[in-house]
């Protein structure tokens, strides 16, 4: 799948790429392949290029990137201290109640620089590529929900997915 296709359907994807990106290269991330719902290689990494190495390696139909991907609407960078601090789907976090660490706090500017980075390299090299964030799915209603109920999020994750 290339980088300048509209958005995947699940059903067309066979292998996904998750990276749960450090902002520094001096910390670990850890990244994975997900073939289906199994998880068919893992390996923490340091470098750009390490992750780059082991992405294109995974032939990937999708990279998700638990990281921000993107600036605020009218921002050329993150130098930049005027105009708007949060994305359309900052706010849509607010209105759900789900807590996040903006963009343009401290460490978050790290792990953003380098998260735009690297989806701008992936995208040249012909990868699809998506921000994730898995700590606001925790807090949302099917986690809390699965445990209420007593289930595992997993479960209760995946029963809310297939309603």
């Amino acid at each position: 799948m290339s980088a300048s296709s509209s958005k995947s359907t699940l059903s067309g994807i066979t292998r996904v790429v998750g990276v749960d990106l450090a902002g520094s290269p001096g910390r670990k991330t850890g990244i994975c392949i997900l073939r289906g719902m199994t998880v068919s290689a893992f390996k923490t990494v340091h470098s750009d290029d390490d992750i780059l190495a082991f992405i294109e390696a995974s032939r990937a139909s999708l990279v998700a990137i638990d990281a921000p991907l993107s600036l605020p609407p009218g921002r050329t960078s993150l130098e930049e201290r005027t105009g708007e601090h949060f994305r359309a789907c900052d706010r849509e976090l607010l209105k759900r109640g789900i807590r996040f660490f903006p963009i343009t706090l401290g460490p978050m500017r790290l792990l953003t620089t380098r998260g735009i980075r690297l989806k701008e390299l992936l995208e040249g090299r012909g990868f699809e590529v998506i921000e994730i964030y898995p700590g606001g799915a925790q807090t949302g209603r099917a986690f809390k929900a699965a445990a209420r109920a007593g289930e595992t999020r997993a479960q209760g994750a995946r029963e809310e997915y297939e309603r």
